[in-house]
């Protein structure tokens, strides 16, 4: 009696010292148990849930900045009105005479700019000359005022050749000399005669003038590359 007396004290005794004892165990995300809250490692520990868990390991938030620029270009298109190309002076390798510009249009052939402003007929003009007072056509003069550039790097010859007139028939017109002259009150005139050097970077204006037959159809100004005699460029009048 006394033996089992002795082994239920012990017992209690037993029970009473576990039951003295706190063991704390912390369970981490993926269910696992560690005795320190330190010990749940980032990949358990997610740090949506670290309040929660009270994990003091949780990974750290990490965010990947792409900066990004904006690149203006300008795209140029071709008289075409198919050809883009990124470079208005791409615009004339593209098309050698077989594409027809606008009046207004700039064309640029070779190492000069060209850009026509102003175009007109009329049978006569007073020249102010006092060898000859006034010029009248043998058909009708038209005369066009023309501004050129020189863009290359370099001075370049540029005479009156470079330019004629074209009409429908494929007959080929040139300027007259005197006339282009007299109408540009010189007896010596850029665009008249055997021409001059233009520096780069330099803009001549003036006027060219035809004696034509009247009433041409479909007349055009045809315009001669200076580095490329067969690079043609066709600008309508109208």
């Amino acid at each position: 009696m006394k033996y089992y007396i002795l082994l239920f004290v012990s017992l209690a005794l037993v029970l009473a010292g576990c039951s003295a004892q706190t063991l704390v165990k912390y369970q981490c995300v993926d269910g696992s148990f560690v005795d320190s809250a330190n010990s749940c490692s980032s990949k358990t520990c997610p740090e949506a849930n670290c309040p929660r868990l009270d994990c003091a390991s949780c990974p750290i938030k990490t965010e990947t900045k792409i900066e990004t620029k904006t690149v203006e270009k300008t795209l140029y298109v071709c008289p075409d009105t198919k050809t883009v190309v990124s470079n208005v002076v791409d615009c004339k390798k593209e098309f050698y005479g077989n594409v027809t510009y606008k009046f207004t249009d700039e064309i640029i052939a070779g190492d000069f700019m060209w850009t026509f402003l102003t175009n007109k007929q009329q049978k006569s003009f007073a020249s102010g000359n006092i060898f000859q007072s006034s010029y009248v056509a043998d058909g009708t003069y038209l005369i066009i005022q023309v501004e050129v550039e020189n863009v290359g790097k370099q001075a370049e010859h540029f005479d009156n050749s470079l330019m004629k007139l074209l009409d429908i028939k494929d007959r080929e017109f040139i300027s007259d000399d005197s006339a282009t002259a007299a109408y540009n009150g010189q007896s010596f005139a850029l665009f008249s005669g055997f021409g001059d050097t233009i520096n780069p970077g330099i803009i001549k204006k003036g006027y060219v003038v035809f004696d034509i037959p009247e009433n041409l159809e479909d007349l055009k100004i045809v315009v001669t590359s200076n580095k490329e005699k067969s690079n043609l460029f066709n600008i309508k009048l109208s």
